[in-house]
């Protein structure tokens, strides 16, 4: 777990993309807090969550209302003129890698893009049904780890499913979560964490069940 935590941060560190290291460093603190049994380190990870939050929040504030009105403008013309390109060919799309040539093309917004801040209009504009089917399936699996993870009775395994997918489809909606290797191998990696930690849970479930009760003779 840890390890694909490192991977993650190399691939921002190979992308130089500072602010998604931050966030991905931020990711995992919050990873091992939940993984993590020990009282004390997770005693350390509030001290410096709070920290953190008391030190940057005007930062970010300022800067989030500065931002905020253009740049929500920006990607709600950006949506609205790749879901016009999507009903022109709703059926086979566009093609897979087209986006970067189409979304320069958008005349409803100020600059130019490569891409359309939004990892579902990526896939039904470049694969028309397909991209549909790839959207059903992941939020159908992300439902199927929740619903499994919920009759484990785990609550942090819970957490962590719900916690992953939430996260995933809110980014997926602002960016372009498959666009570039080192994106999309985030994804297919969190994913597969989750997918990792749901069957790891029924497999300890299955083996408990096994357990002769305590006391029990042989």
């Amino acid at each position: 777990f840890l390890g694909a935590i490192g991977l993650i941060l190399v691939l921002q560190f190979m992308a130089t993309a500072r602010s998604s290291m931050a966030m991905t460093g931020l990711a995992g603190l919050g990873a091992i807090f939940f993984v993590s049994r020990s009282k004390f380190v997770r005693a350390i990870l509030i001290v410096i969550g709070m920290y953190l939050l008391v030190k940057y929040t005007p930062a970010l504030s300022s800067t989030y209302e500065s931002n905020l009105n253009f740049s929500a403008r920006e990607r709600l013309a950006l949506i609205d003129y790749g879901y016009w390109l999507w009903e022109q060919r709703p059926i086979t799309g566009w093609g897979w890698g087209s986006t970067t040539q189409l979304a320069e093309t958008a005349s409803t917004t100020k600059l130019t893009y490569p891409h359309w801040h939004n990892t579902f209009i990526q896939l039904i504009v470049e694969s028309g049904i397909v991209g549909w089917a790839i959207i059903a399936t992941f939020v159908a699996s992300g439902m199927q780890m929740l619903f499994s993870s919920f009759r484990l009775g785990q609550p942090q395994l819970t957490t962590l499913v719900a916690l992953s997918t939430l996260s995933l489809a809110v980014a997926g909606m602002s960016e372009a979560m498959l666009y570039g290797a080192d994106r999309a191998l985030q994804v297919i990696v969190l994913l597969c964490l989750c997918r990792k930690a749901v069957t790891v849970g029924q497999a300890e479930a299955r083996d408990s069940s096994w357990l002769p009760p305590v006391g029990a003779s042989g």
